[in-house]
């Protein structure tokens, strides 16, 4: 048998811990994160809706 040992990168959770504070949920996370082509700027980005 196999066994998959898997870690979650620390920076990772804080990150993801962070979105969730801003209000994002888990879905629009996901959206952001799938965006092929980001364009503008944080500001513009975090300002804006995730469509």
């Amino acid at each position: 048998m196999i066994s998959l040992h898997k870690t979650l990168d620390p920076e990772w959770v804080e990150l993801m811990a962070e979105a969730r504070k801003m209000g994002l949920s888990p879905e629009e996370i996901r959206k952001f994160l799938n965006r092929k082509h980001l364009g503008g700027s944080i500001t513009e980005i975090t300002a804006s809706p995730l469509n």
